[in-house]
């Protein structure tokens, strides 16, 4: 068997650099938290990402590494997501002097790139590259003369966060239709960050701020397990994971302008070096499918993110002469995400195959701490359509589109926000191809 592992191995291994290469990953908007509802998959976006209980090869990496077992040979998978988003609403002001704004919309190739390969008929083993979140917020050059006539500059308020990970894992079926297995994550935190300060004295604005956050990264490591058992008729089956919490700290460099009406021009406040602290929490989730008939195919899911645990946006270093271990630091408050995923597959139309899915997204953001680059202070909503095509026992190719949208009111006290309106939406274009050796 190792002659014919080597074999194998060895191109798929080939095959697998180079996908990493081509494949420029991106993050998108997020459904909430600092993850989309979906990410990628050109198969299993299609019916909401509902993919728990009948994952299978190397997509089961990202979903479910249980479904790495009961496979033979190797099998590679290529996604790519190009993601549209746009987030709307109010910037740093001050109480009664509001600013509401449209975001610039911005385009993402979330991608990933993954392998599997049936060791035996019940160990499999996968290696894989792909985005598992991030966050796209963008106001450029926002025109603050409505509430501060004076004002030269026009500053850029932005989160540019992408979370991608490098994954190994390997299952086990433990007797016909159960399997386990388990996934090593290693994950990089990518950041840049731009926020906006209206400076007021007796009620009047004096200067204007535009700090930014550049360069900002780091690495850690997580893990993920999951579990799978199908009914020996076929007909149902229940799928489990979890994923543990990964902690970042990722350190870069400061800059900053100020305009103030005391100075004849836009000055500089300095840099230095900051390091910004939260977590991509601890996931749990639960799921099954139910095959009506040999053609039809209802899925769902109930999956438990626990965002409470990212209470503030530590930051640490300094600008300038500035410390920012407490001026610097946000405020989040964030609570608990739950995404309830429903979806279905018919494959009666030879071999073709048609999907469907919806996906309720529960708030996030609360409404008192909102803020235009956190995800909308409401509930979100995706709807998925997909098809896909099995052109040969070895060649399979899918397609998805998703449309996604959150809305909400809220206010933010520090930020000088009142009462508001906040929205996200985002239009994806999931593709996906597979080979099996």
């Amino acid at each position: 068997m190792s002659t014919n592992l080597s074999r194998t191995v060895r191109p798929l291994a080939g095959a697998l650099a180079v996908a990493v290469m081509l494949l420029f990953p991106g993050a998108g908007a997020r459904g909430a938290g600092f993850e989309k509802a979906t990410t990628w998959s050109g198969r299993y976006a299609g019916m909401a990402s509902a993919a728990l209980a009948t994952v299978a090869g190397p997509e089961s990496l990202y979903f479910n590494p249980a479904g790495l077992a009961g496979r033979q040979g190797a099998e590679l998978s290529l996604n790519l997501s190009p993601t549209v988003a746009q987030l709307d609403g109010g910037l740093p002001g001050a109480p009664g002097r509001q600013i509401w704004a449209n975001g610039d919309p911005k385009t993402a190739p979330v991608a990933s790139t993954l392998a599997a390969y049936g060791l035996s008929d019940r160990w499999g083993i996968g290696l894989g590259f792909y985005v598992s979140g991030g966050m796209k917020a963008f106001f450029e050059e926002v025109d603050y003369t409505s509430i501060f006539p004076q004002a030269r500059l026009r500053p850029t308020v932005k989160a540019d966060l992408e979370l991608t990970e490098v994954g190994i894992g390997m299952a086990y079926q433990l007797a016909p239709g159960l399997k386990i297995g388990g996934s090593c994550r290693v994950v990089n935190v990518k950041a840049d960050f731009s926020s906006a300060r209206l400076v007021t004295q007796g009620g009047m604005p004096v200067a204007l701020q535009n700090i930014h956050f550049t360069g900002l990264e780091d690495t850690n490591y997580g893990f993920r397990a999951g579990v799978q058992y199908e009914a020996p008729d076929a007909r149902w089956g229940l799928g489990a994971s979890w994923r543990s919490r990964v902690r970042f700290n990722v350190e870069g460099d400061t800059s900053g302008q100020i305009d103030s009406i005391a100075a004849p021009a836009v000055a500089s406040l300095g840099s230095g070096r900051a390091a910004l602290r939260n977590s991509f929490p601890q996931q749990i989730a639960i799921g099954g499918f139910y095959r009506e008939s040999h053609n039809l195919l209802f899925v769902g899911e109930v999956a438990w993110t626990e965002y409470s645990d990212n209470s503030v946006l530590d930051v640490t270093g300094n600008l300038g002469s500035l410390s920012l271990d407490q001026a610097g630091d946000i405020i989040q408050n964030w609570g608990n995400m739950t995404n309830v995923r429903f979806g279905v597959e018919y494959t009666g139309l030879g071999r073709w195959a048609l999907r469907a899915g919806y996906i309720f997204t529960s708030r996030v953001t609360p409404s008192d701490y909102a803020r235009a680059t956190f995800s909308a202070p409401g509930e979100g909503h995706t709807i998925t359509f997909g098809v896909g095509r099995q052109w040969s026992s070895k060649l399979e190719w899918n397609l998805a589109a998703e449309y996604s949208f959150a809305d909400g009111y809220g206010w933010n006290a520090t930020d000088g926000v009142t009462n508001t309106s906040f929205q996200s939406h985002a239009l994806v274009a999931h593709t996906g191809v597979s080979y099996r050796f």
